[in-house]
């Protein structure tokens, strides 16, 4: 399951890339959304695979965001193709270990996990991205991160006419290497009921079972990975980070296209991520009600 927007050419490479690697006895269906593109995705990507009986392709209209957009394609997976096992993807993944969906399908056998999320490593920042945190967030640390972000939205917005972000950020790039940053969970152990990144995971059939309409759609982009995480905490659903599965995430090249700067996208993650962090709160809110 491929979400594309606005970066059919990634998309093509990465359909390549599946289709080069060793599937055994495992049935491979690719189902491309694509998320309501400007940029001739639509068209490139139904002229190339229409004939192409390994490939569906699923059009919206209009960008749905991450979890709408996923749960188009999650739900034809489920409902049309009949998979009880599928693997949520940015298109920007290159996977290089041509026996990753055999052993996967192996960790599967042994763990019967709800969602998996391998090691995933981002060429742009140089870092492990997965898992995000050991915990998802509270409510609290979420007032707080709205609160932050939205003075550092300030700040941006004030340095935007002037150029400023541009010179302090290649500044930056000079002065402190990518390998300096890090990802604050340890990414070379297997672990449970972490916090996975979104750009790659996998959703098991007891998954399916419960939230049989895929993801929690009312987060537009940023921060699904924290509610997917309360989702199966709510139902005890079981979670595995597994590095010995490894993806390449090539990382945020949609976004920049779209929002045409660096500083344009920065802004658009923040913004956004604003928004994620105080519908996640008002959710953690409606279900401490239901309980009471």
């Amino acid at each position: 399951m491929i979400l594309n927007y606005n970066n059919y050419s990634d998309t093509i490479a990465y359909v390549r890339n599946l289709k080069e690697l060793n599937w055994k006895d495992i049935c491979l269906n690719i189902v491309i959304v694509d998320n309501g593109s400007t940029d001739g995705s639509r068209e490139n990507l139904n002229n190339l695979y229409r004939n192409d009986d390994k490939v569906d392709i699923i059009l919206s209209d209009i960008n749905l965001g991450f979890s709408k957009g996923n749960n188009l394609g999650i739900r034809y997976a489920k409902d049309k193709l009949g998979v009880n096992l599928i693997a949520v993807s940015n298109n920007d993944i290159k996977i290089e270990d041509k026996n990753f969906f055999v052993k996967l399908s192996s960790i599967y056998e042994k763990e019967k996990f709800s969602v998996f999320g391998p090691d995933i490593y981002s060429l742009s920042k140089n870092i492990h991205q997965s898992p995000i945190r050991e915990n998802c967030f509270s409510r609290s640390e979420l007032i707080n991160l709205s609160k932050k972000l939205n003075r550092k939205i300030f700040i941006l917005k004030l340095m935007k006419p002037f150029h400023v972000y541009d010179i302090l950020r290649c500044v930056k790039k000079k002065l402190i290497p990518s390998s300096a940053a890090i990802s604050g969970v340890k990414s070379e152990k297997k672990q449970y009921q972490v916090v996975v990144h979104g750009a790659f995971f996998v959703l098991g059939e007891e998954y399916l079972k419960e939230y049989p309409d895929g993801l929690y759609d009312e987060l537009f982009m940023y921060l699904e990975e924290d509610i997917l995480n309360y989702l199966c905490l709510a139902k005890k659903l079981k979670i595995v980070y597994d590095p010995s599965l490894k993806v390449l995430h090539y990382d945020g090249l949609s976004t920049i296209k779209s929002q045409k700067s660096h500083l344009n996208k920065l802004l658009f993650e923040l913004e956004n991520t604003v928004i994620s962090a105080n519908r996640i709160s008002l959710f953690l809110n409606e279900c401490e009600e239901r309980v009471e």
